[in-house]
């Protein structure tokens, strides 16, 4: 399969026409949350031993409808005005931790002696894979791009019901817990082995209407298959523990412990294949010349992930042009973090074009910042003799 997609790159590359051709480059990281800011997490970093105070002050700050995001790529794109080629690594995250679980995780079942705890709100969703992209421009309007991908690993976690209740004297516990877990194989130690194999497509619209620029596009339409060893495991139980009786204590060993848990935790295990799903990715820009001297675009969009971001994405902001450079500043709200600040610098001439930006400039006040947003651009345009 590698060898097919090789050679094929070589015929394509070949038929590229030189003249027209460039080469980009882009990297991008986008982590984020809504719950813990910058400072709080820089403290958690340099305090070392997190006393009652700090891990009460952290879990004050978590709501039980938190979440967080990550999507990183690195790519390399070949090609010209009409088509082109590109290698992408990525990988894609969400997830969400329900707030009674991680107070048991930071105080134990003891100080929650009496009350029920709720794991409901858990779920942790994890793709990472090599994305093979061809891209065709028809006309100055029409785009479409098809993705071969090779998917490395996958981390699907659901905890559809959960529940912990512990007797205030200690005396019993009663657990019920009904999760799924899919995980890609995990036998071998190599990061970019291929796991699966997957296809998706993404369309794109622009068009220019008395010099303002509108755009739209999907992005990821998409499905990967992982191979029969991808592992499923399932637990669906209620339980009622009231602690290990021991009859001698110098008999005590680990044994004891995991032949107890194990007929409590009769986890279902097996291996098959598994399809998932990309998220879908819709965007739509406007990009609305000015007529003023202060700035030169006002630019407007709209972006939503499904499935990942439970509100959509809002931003604006305005560029001013400086010979070669671009400056823009503005704002944006939705998605997974509380509201941000954008900005954006771009360097342009014929041969060379370079771009530096965040969506989440708010690190300059930690307080403010719920996590990293950062990507550049370099892309090197080779021009024919006659220029």
């Amino acid at each position: 399969m590698m060898k097919k997609v090789f050679f094929g790159l070589l015929f394509l590359i070949s038929n590229l026409s030189f003249s027209q051709s460039f080469v980009n480059i882009t990297s991008d990281l986008n982590l984020m949350n809504n719950n813990i800011n910058a400072e709080d997490v820089w403290r958690g970093l340099h305090i070392g031993y997190w006393d009652t105070s700090f891990k009460t002050d952290l879990l004050n700050t978590i709501t039980d409808n938190n979440h967080f995001f990550l999507e990183t790529y690195n790519g390399i794109e070949y090609g010209n005005t009409s088509f082109s080629i590109a290698y992408n690594y990525r990988i894609i995250g969400a997830g969400s931790i329900s707030k009674d679980l991680i107070e048991l995780g930071l105080f134990g079942n003891g100080v929650v002696a009496g009350r029920e705890l709720d794991f409901n709100n858990t779920f942790i969703d994890f793709v990472r894979f090599s994305d093979f992209r061809f891209s065709k421009s028809f006309g100055n309007k029409f785009n479409v791009s098809i993705s071969l991908l090779n998917a490395h690993d996958l981390q699907r976690f659901r905890i559809h019901e959960g529940a912990l209740f512990t007797e205030k004297n200690g005396e019993y516990l009663n657990y019920t817990i009904d999760y799924t877990h899919i995980s890609s194989d995990t036998s071998t130690n190599n990061y970019f082995g291929i796991n699966g194999i997957g296809t998706a497509v993404s369309l794109g619209y622009t068009d220019t209407i008395n010099e303002h620029i509108f755009s739209a596009q999907v992005s990821d339409i998409g499905l990967i298959k992982w191979n029969d060893k991808t592992i499923n495991r399932s637990l669906n139980e209620d339980f009622y523990f009231e602690g290990i009786e021991i009859e001698n204590i110098l008999d005590f060993n680990d044994s004891i412990v995991s032949n107890q848990t194990d007929t409590l935790l009769d986890v279902q295990n097996y291996q098959e294949e598994y399809i998932s799903k990309l998220p879908i990715q819709l965007s739509l820009q406007a990009k609305l010349k000015l007529k003023n001297k202060a700035f030169n675009f006002l630019n407007l969009g709209i972006m939503h992930k499904f499935g990942y971001f439970e509100h959509r994405i809002l931003y604006t902001s305005l560029s001013k042009n400086f010979k070669n450079h671009q400056i823009s500043l503005g704002a944006k709200t939705g998605g997974i973090e509380p509201f941000g600040i954008t900005a954006a610098y771009t360097f342009k001439n014929e041969k060379n074009h370079f771009s530096i930006y965040s969506n989440h400039l708010n690190i300059i006040d930690k307080k403010s910042a719920y996590g990293v947003h950062l990507g550049f651009g370099i892309k090197k345009v080779f021009l024919s003799k006659e220029n």
